[in-house]
């Protein structure tokens, strides 16, 4: 039996953003068991290595067809357009307690670009919508501290004072 090429090119890619999430010594576990739109959740960590107690959760999209829609700023990408039709998505992460990024990642550069989903960031057409993915939005060291922005951009715990609960 052949594997599917897409499947392959896929899984590849989802690899790919883990080990660039681990460089930066984050976090990555893969979630191939409860993907309803969020390919990899990831442990955001300081620069010093500390756990926050924050995750984000990643769609990873991969293959050279993520990149055909190009913006361009002076002859240089600016980056480029992702679209889905899928409005159900773009709810379920819009609504989720968790940040979430679609990360589009090229195969042949390896390289991967990430933009936070949010209601401000997308466009709603007549067809889905569509989000610009940046392309100085790398997972590198360089746009770390960014990335742990956009993890503290969480929703609030929900306060449990004044309940019955407590942690003891």
């Amino acid at each position: 039996m052949k594997a599917p090429r897409t499947h392959t090119i896929s899984m590849a890619g989802q690899h790919e953003v883990c080990a660039q999430f681990s460089r930066i010594e984050w976090g990555a576990v893969p979630n191939p068991y409860e993907d309803f739109g969020i390919d990899v959740l990831v442990h955001a960590r300081d620069a010093q290595g500390n756990d926050k107690g924050l995750l984000v959760g990643v769609q990873v999209k991969t293959g050279k067809s993520y990149f055909k829609e190009a913006v361009k700023e002076k002859d240089l990408p600016k980056g480029w357009i992702f679209r889905e039709s899928n409005r159900e998505h773009l709810d379920y992460w819009l609504d989720h307690a968790l940040p979430q990024l679609v990360v589009l990642h090229d195969p042949s550069s390896r390289e991967s670009y990430w933009v936070h989903v949010t209601a401000a960031a997308i466009t709603r057409t007549t067809k889905g919508w569509k989000i610009l993915v940046p392309s100085q939005n790398r997972i590198d060291g360089d746009h770390a501290a960014a990335l742990l922005d956009v993890a503290a951009s969480g929703r609030a715990a929900v306060s449990l004072e004044g309940s019955i609960w407590s942690r003891g």
